[in-house]
C-alpha cells in the first residue's frame, strides 16, 4: 500500500502527489513544458468555477484538489459537476477533488459549478484556495492554479463611467442650441 502524506488514508491529494512524479520519460526525466498553468476561473457573481486546461503541462488537467484553506466549510456541494466518472472522487463542503483513474486527464475547459460563495476578490478567493492544486499531463508535478475572477471590479466601474459620459454627450448633442 502507498501512503503518501502519512495519514493512513489514500485521497485524491495522494494520488495528485503520485501522478506529478509519474516517470514518463527517457533516463528518469519527466515530460514537461513550459505553461503558464491551469486557471480556475472564478464568476463572482454567481460562485461558478471552470476548471481551464489549456495552458496546463499537457493541455489537460489529470487531478485537482479544491481545499478550503481553514476547513470552514466554503463549498456548496451540492450539484458539483466532476470532469470524471468514477469512485476517485471527494465532494464535501470543505474539499473537491477528482481523479481520472485512466490518467488522461480532461482538455477542455469544464464548469464544476456554483460551489463559492459570491462576490469575493481575488485576495479572498487566493486565501480560502490556499491549499489547492492540480496535475496536468503525467510526471509534470504539482501546481497551484492561476486564480481569475470574472467580471473584473474594476473593468466594471469603468464600463459605468463610460457609459454615464457617453450619456453625457449624447444629451448636450440633442439639447436645442440657444439664441
Amino acid at each position: 500500500m502507498i501512503i503518501v502524506d502519512h495519514d493512513n488514508r489514500v485521497t485524491n491529494s495522494d494520488l495528485g502527489i503520485l501522478f506529478a512524479g509519474f516517470d514518463s520519460g527517457p533516463n528518469g526525466i519527466a515530460n514537461s513544458t513550459s505553461s503558464s498553468g491551469g486557471s480556475l476561473v472564478y464568476d463572482r457573481r454567481t460562485g461558478n468555477v471552470r476548471l481551464d486546461p489549456r495552458e496546463a503541462d499537457g493541455q489537460v488537467i489529470t487531478s485537482f484538489l479544491l481545499a478550503d484553506a481553514d476547513a470552514a466549510g466554503l463549498y456548496r456541494s451540492d450539484g458539483v459537476s466532476l470532469p470524471f466518472e468514477g469512485p476517485l472522487a471527494t465532494v464535501a463542503p470543505s474539499e473537491i477533488s477528482a481523479t481520472d483513474a485512466s490518467a488522461t486527464g480532461f482538455s477542455e475547459i469544464h464548469v464544476l459549478g456554483d460551489i463559492l460563495p459570491a462576490g469575493l476578490d481575488v485576495a479572498e478567493l487566493d486565501a480560502a484556495l490556499a491549499g489547492s492544486s492540480y496535475v496536468g499531463a503525467l510526471g509534470t508535478g504539482r501546481h497551484a492554479f492561476k486564480l481569475l475572477v470574472v467580471p473584473e471590479p474594476a473593468l466594471h466601474r469603468l464600463a459605468a463611467i463610460a457609459v454615464l459620459a457617453l450619456g453625457g454627450l449624447n444629451r448636450r448633442s440633442w439639447a436645442a442650441p440657444t439664441v
